[in-house]
C-alpha cells in the first residue's frame, strides 16, 4: 500500500467512530426552539420560547432542536422575511434544510391542519 492509501485509511478509522459519537437527536423543552453553534446540536445553543423578529445569536447556527409535535419557521432575514422554511422536527445539519447561513428570525407555526 502506498503512504497516501495508508493515511487515508487511518484518517477514516478515527473519522467514522468520532462522528458515530456525536450523532445524536435532541429536542427542546415544549414551546423552545433551541439553536446551536455546531452540528450534532454542540457548541453554544441559544433558546427562544416567543416569536423573535431579530436574532441575534452572534454565530451561524448549524443545528435545531425543535419540541416534538411542533413547527417552527425559521427566516435568514429579520421580520419573517424570505428566505423562510418551516421544520417539524430537530435539525442535526442546517445545510440538509437549505437554511445554512446566519438565521436571523424565527416564529411558531401552527400545526398542519389548523
Amino acid at each position: 500500500m502506498n503512504r497516501l492509501t495508508m493515511i487515508a485509511i487511518a484518517a477514516a478509522a478515527v473519522a467514522v467512530p468520532a462522528a458515530a459519537a456525536v450523532q445524536r437527536d435532541v429536542t427542546s423543552d415544549p414551546g423552545t426552539l433551541t439553536f446551536y453553534q455546531l452540528k450534532n446540536y454542540s457548541g453554544d445553543d441559544f433558546e427562544i420560547d416567543s416569536p423573535r423578529r431579530q436574532l441575534r445569536l452572534g454565530w451561524v447556527a448549524y443545528s435545531i432542536a425543535v419540541p416534538p409535535g411542533e413547527r417552527w419557521q425559521i427566516c435568514n432575514k429579520p421580520q419573517f422575511r424570505e428566505p423562510c422554511v418551516v421544520i417539524d422536527r430537530s435539525v442535526p445539519d442546517t445545510n440538509a434544510i437549505g437554511a445554512a447561513g446566519e438565521i436571523a428570525s424565527a416564529r411558531p407555526m401552527p400545526a398542519e391542519g389548523r
